[in-house]
């Protein structure tokens, strides 16, 4: 028998009833009122009556046509002045649907959605619109509640990015029992009270809670056991607390959900989500989670599209690789970094998923070559491999590969070899990461000509060589070029300067420490966008050109490590400048008083140059300054007491002038130390609209690096250690005087160095007030008396130096003083020193009182009045029969110069 397709069988049988119908119809219906057969054109006119009744009805229902029920429209122009008063920049257009007519028309307002049948409100969408305060900081936005109180039908709500601090009476949220969708993300709201009255609100299926400062322990909590029905969960980026493991376990109809950035503490077996068959989105990121993945038995229900778990300890201690995902063939997004996950790159999960656009893996211990799939995957946009330990050469193919990729970030690795042609096909590419691996080579012409859209280029920390930049360069849209640390020679060209002169938005651009020479050229004040410039560690000469002064826009320089000459350049318009390193050059003159005006000036390094002339007074013009180093030039006279209005100072380095006078007694008012040193690495951000997204993502171009004289040891201080240290270093100069014992009020200072001048007097008393000294360095100066016992509450010194004064006495002998060794004490003849057991007598253990008490008949011990009067006179004539020598010999003045130059503990600039 011939198989007959099932739409054709029925169209058959409907042909046989209907005929069967027509030949029984009057026996049918004889008689008797019966179900007979409708012709077509009765069933046209029923349908058209239907459809006129239908319409009728639905005319009546909704005869308000965009307006709303009056109760709700007063209701929602309530709300919106509400909001409207919070709204500092009152710049939403949505304002304007609220004068004239359109007022009444609220159910056409963008912001509303109604019942049609009802006319009733049942979705408000409020989100972004308040704004931030002027200054860009918060404000106190207590939104209240009792205005929703006439949507008793109202299904979605919606008050996300609105910089709401709160809710007031947040239990009216518990009379909108229909509601299904409340977003109440990106704001600031906080406290653990609002969160319970959700419990009540039994209906919802979406609740977005991300992005405010909610917190509490979510174990106690109801709201994860009442709300059953939960299809989207998102509590990210807030402070709640508690196990969620067994918390979830009822909300088996999630699809979506997120708990990362918070402080949950657990161990997760994914093998509890086996009945979460819906589930598509899973994001456990940043908590203090132990997500365990691997369980023999277990086989997942659920088809994923998105994964996050980033900084979850992911199967520890072994580190294994998530052997689940092997049979997921959905997933779009995935992020395992910071996990110390083992093992080699996954190429099956490209294999075996084809539509998989984001890759994160950065920050593992994953090793080997890289292999691709066989097959392009076009969906690829981003892929991260950085900070793992992947070797060999970057695929060749890369580019035919990844074609559709705009970010690629594999900085950190041990990548060797040259760098693909084949990257100049990535035409979208954006972000390109290619820093401290072991690349050589030169950089490859169609990168730079052909990748028109890059915005992020890092290749730092390699082995590159070969020109900076060539000038077939077509970058017009670069942010972001850090080039530093490589082997690039030659110099900087005019016409490199006018190609990256094309790119408007460049704002960081860093060429440190390669081989550059020549000087820099003045179309460099061509890039009037720039934020960073960074050259440092170079051989750069000549004068800094002064078109450098039209970078209004910068925030960081670095020119430092150079041969530059000439006087700093005379810059007004530094107004967002922070950082200024010129160190370690041979610039001359005197600090430019244009450089007061750079009132946001944190940092100002010009150590190491050969300027001369006076500190200027204007110097505590610079109210935002932490670090002044100054050490290692020609300045000369008193030091200013201005400098004791810089209240924010931390690090203060005079060191190797020729400063003269006594120290400022108001340095005891200072704040060094007190304050912490606000540190952040030096962040741009940059933005771009992918597909139709909008992705904000930031970089680190620089790191600060600050050198201090420290426990006799010149110490890098990097990053955030800068928060550790304060301290002022005062050493190798001409200063007189006391110490003024006002200096024992830092009481947070870390290291005091007043070394190599002529300071007289005793050690204050009040230095045992130095509770967190570390460092104290009086050695080589003219200092008498005692060591104030007091000093040995001094728990955190480490490194105490008086020698070569004209101390007496014994030394202190317990606390940190019982470690301390016989160099920290020399050259002082009457003092005692007990690291040494050297044997205190009468005359060395306390000054005598008066000349009767002396013992005439000892006739072996030496008069100190006598012995220093002998020891000052011995000096001075072999002096000057040194002079004499030198003077006749120039052999032995050449010398003596080199043996001197040698001997200092810095290289002469």
């Amino acid at each position: 028998m011939e198989a007959v397709p099932p739409l054709q069988l029925f169209d058959r049988r409907r042909e046989r009833d209907g005929s069967a119908a027509v030949s029984n119809r009057s026996s049918l219906c004889e008689g008797r009122i019966c179900n007979r057969r409708i012709t077509g054109d009765e069933y046209a006119a029923g349908k058209q009556l239907m459809c006129g009744l239908l319409l009728l009805l639905l005319l009546l229902q909704t005869g308000h046509g965009d307006c709303c029920v009056e109760e709700e429209r007063l209701a929602l122009l309530h709300i919106m002045a509400h909001m409207k008063s919070f709204d500092q920049w009152n710049n939403n257009s949505i304002w304007s649907n609220f004068d004239g007519r359109e007022r009444y028309k609220c159910c056409a307002w963008d912001v509303v959605r109604c019942n049609p049948l009802t006319g009733r409100v049942n979705e408000l969408k409020l989100g972004s619109l308040v704004g931030r305060d002027y200054d860009d900081s918060p404000q106190n936005f207590m939104f209240n509640m009792t205005l929703f109180r006439p949507f008793s039908q109202l299904m979605s709500l919606d008050l996300s990015q609105n910089y709401i601090n709160g809710f007031v009476e947040s239990n009216e949220l518990a009379d909108l029992t229909q509601l299904q969708v409340l977003d109440l993300q990106d704001n600031q709201a906080s406290g653990a009270s609002s969160i319970e009255v959700l419990c009540k609100l039994k209906n919802l299926k979406e609740l977005r809670l991300g992005g405010n400062l909610f917190y509490g322990d979510i174990d106690s909590s109801c709201l994860l056991r009442n709300l059953t029905s939960l299809r989207v969960l998102d509590l990210s980026l807030n402070n709640f607390t508690g196990k969620i493991a067994s918390t979830l376990a009822n909300l088996t109809s999630l699809q979506y959900l997120d708990l990362s950035d918070n402080n949950f503490e657990d161990t997760v077996f994914l093998s509890s989500f086996a009945n979460f068959s819906k589930l598509e989105t899973l994001a456990l990121s940043r908590n203090r989670l132990q997500v365990q993945t691997e369980n023999s038995l277990w086989q997942p229900t659920f088809q994923l599209q998105t994964l996050k778990l980033d900084g979850c300890s992911l199967n520890k201690p072994e580190g294994a690789f998530p052997r689940f995902l092997m049979h997921q063939y959905n997933l779009s997004r995935i992020n395992l970094s910071h996990n110390d996950l083992v093992g080699t790159f996954p190429t099956w999960l490209l294999t075996n998923n084809s539509h998989l656009s984001s890759l994160y893996l950065k920050n593992n211990r994953l090793a080997g070559n890289l292999h691709f799939p066989v097959y392009a995957n076009f969906s690829l946009s981003e892929l991260d491999v950085s900070s793992n330990e992947f070797q060999g050469k970057i695929p060749e193919n890369i580019g035919h590969k990844f074609s559709g990729i705009w970010c690629l970030n594999m900085s950190g690795n041990h990548f060797e070899g040259n760098i693909p042609i084949s990257v100049g096909h990535l035409r979208n590419l954006r972000f390109l990461g290619l820093s401290r691996n072991n690349l050589s080579g030169e950089l490859p012409r169609q990168l730079l000509s052909d990748c028109g859209l890059l915005t992020v280029l890092d290749l730092s920390g390699n082995r590159l060589e070969g020109d900076l930049i060539p000038e077939h360069m077509n970058l017009t849209e670069l942010v972001f070029l850090k080039l530093s640390n490589n082997m690039f020679g030659g110099t900087v060209k005019g016409a490199l300067l006018e190609a990256l002169g094309q790119s408007p938005y460049l704002k960081c651009l860093d060429i440190s420490h390669n081989k550059i020479i020549g000087q820099l050229p003045r179309g460099i004040g061509n890039l009037s966008n720039l934020q960073v410039l960074s050259a440092s560690g170079n051989l750069l000469e000549g004068q800094i050109p002064t078109e450098i002064c039209n970078l209004s826009s910068l925030q960081y320089l670095d020119l430092s490590q150079n041969n530059f000459c000439g006087p700093i350049p005379s810059c007004s318009n530094f107004m967002y400048l922070e950082y200024i390193h010129l160190d370690k050059n041979r610039l001359t003159g005197q600090l430019p008083h244009e450089l007061s005006s750079c009132s946001n000036l944190k940092l100002l390094d010009l150590r190491y140059n050969h300027l001369s002339g006076n500190i200027p007074s204007w110097i505590y013009m610079l109210s935002s300054l932490t670090m002044l180093l100054l050490g290692g030039n020609n300045l000369h006279g008193r030091i200013p007491h201005q400098m004791c209005q810089l209240t924010s100072l931390n690090l203060l380095d005079l060191s190797r002038n020729r400063l003269s006078g006594g120290l400022p007694v108001c340095f005891g008012n200072m704040s060094l130390g007190m304050r912490m040193f606000d540190y952040h690495d030096h962040q741009l951000y940059y933005g771009t609209t992918i597909f139709g997204v909008y992705i904000r993502y930031s970089v680190n171009p620089i790191t600060l690096v600050v050198q201090f004289l420290a426990k006799n040891n010149h110490l890098s201080y990097k990053g955030s250690n800068l928060q550790l240290m304060s301290g002022f270093d005062l050493s190798c100069n001409n200063l007189t005087g006391v110490i003024p014992p006002e200096l024992g009020h830092l009481t947070y200072v870390h290291s005091i160095n007043l070394s190599h001048n002529f300071i007289s007097g005793s050690i204050p008393n009040t230095f045992s007030n130095l509770k967190q000294i570390e460092s104290l360095d009086l050695s080589f100066n003219n200092l008498s008396g005692t060591i104030p016992y007091q000093l040995v509450d001094l728990n955190f010194l480490e490194v105490f130096n008086v020698s070569y004064n004209n101390l007496t006495g014994r030394t202190p002998d317990t606390g940190q003083f019982a470690s301390f060794v016989e160099s920290s004490y020399l050259g002082n003849p009457g003092l005692c020193i007990y690291a040494v057991n050297k044997p205190c007598t009468p005359e060395n253990e306390m000054p005598p009182s008066s000349p009767s008490e002396e013992d005439d008949g000892d006739a072996g011990i030496i008069d100190m009045g006598d012995f220093l009067w002998s020891f000052g006179v011995s000096s001075i004539i072999m002096f000057l029969a040194t002079i004499a020598i030198l003077c006749i010999n120039p052999h032995w003045l050449n010398f003596v110069d080199k043996y001197i130059l040698w001997r200092l503990p810095f290289p002469m600039p």
